[in-house]
């Protein structure tokens, strides 16, 4: 499954750091529980620390998170979050029915600074963001991001062991606010994945990159874990490349693991494409 992230290196350039954690495609091992066992657990739920945490994320959610012409079922069939304050909430990105959207939790931020903090602990975990990368200078370039349930899964039960938590404060408001959406629930002391999402994204605008780019962008992401036939057609195309063509499309990633040539293939791919429509 793949994460990216958008990171500006330096206040004169925008440079792309979309990050891929790629295995083999798979889904969360989603388990639908019964009311019973739901309301037996509940008090385990509360006791959490990090759930205890989501009146925090007040701050970061705006009138416009809910559209009052929507109702409950469209908010079933388009999972996610506006987050922030907008002069003009982006609800027609929002509700945007592309073939994967029912499966994926998206999440619109007004600001890459606030999209930055709350994603930062999670990208530190997965070692997609280098440790010497601090999240002031993340702040002044993450633009969107994509995680597969199972990652947020993972992440998740070792961000809740974490002792300290003072300067992860932006990654607990958006565990708690995954908890309140129930996208991942706390079940015999573990999380685990609930409902049927099976993926999460997320963008903000930048300065140089629009947010409808952004988000198309992370769109394609969800696409290619899906989409084997194009897929295909790219790496097919990777490989009839010679190596110099490649070394020279490597190069121009710079925010990149050079090493890591999957990542490499599918940013590539993802790149050409994220002016397109999406499906």
């Amino acid at each position: 499954m793949s994460v990216r992230y958008l990171l500006m290196l330096n206040q004169a350039t925008l440079l792309s750091l979309m990050i891929l954690f790629l295995g083999s495609h798979s889904f969360a091992d989603t388990e639908i529980f019964s009311k019973e066992k739901i309301e037996s657990h509940k008090e385990n739920v509360k006791k959490s620390n990090v759930e205890n945490l989501f009146h925090r994320y007040s701050r970061l959610i705006s009138s416009s998170t809910v559209d009052g012409s929507a109702n409950c079922d469209d908010y079933k069939r388009f999972p996610g979050s506006i987050l922030g304050q907008w002069d003009s909430a982006p609800k027609s990105l929002f509700f945007h029915n592309w073939k994967y959207r029912q499966e994926t939790y998206e999440m619109l931020f007004a600001t890459k600074a606030d999209l930055a903090e709350s994603i930062y602990s999670i990208a530190l975990h997965t070692k997609d963001l280098d440790s010497t990368v601090s999240l002031s200078r993340f702040k002044r370039g993450a633009q969107g991001f994509h995680y597969s349930i199972s990652q947020v899964v993972s992440w998740a039960n070792s961000f809740a062991r974490i002792p300290q938590k003072s300067h992860f404060a932006g990654s607990e408001r958006f565990l708690s606010l995954l908890i309140e959406e129930k996208i991942v629930i706390r079940f015999s002391e573990r999380f685990r994945a609930f409902g049927k999402v099976s993926h999460i994204i997320g963008a903000a605008p930048g300065i140089r990159r629009s947010l409808e780019k952004n988000l198309n962008h992370e769109r394609w992401h969800v696409t290619w874990d899906h989409d084997v036939l194009f897929k295909n057609f790219y790496i097919s195309k990777w490989c009839a490349l010679s190596e110099s063509e490649k070394e020279s499309i490597t190069k121009s990633f710079t925010g990149y693991n050079q090493d890591f040539e999957s990542q490499i293939i599918e940013e590539w791919a993802v790149k050409q494409n994220e002016k397109n429509p999406i499906p």
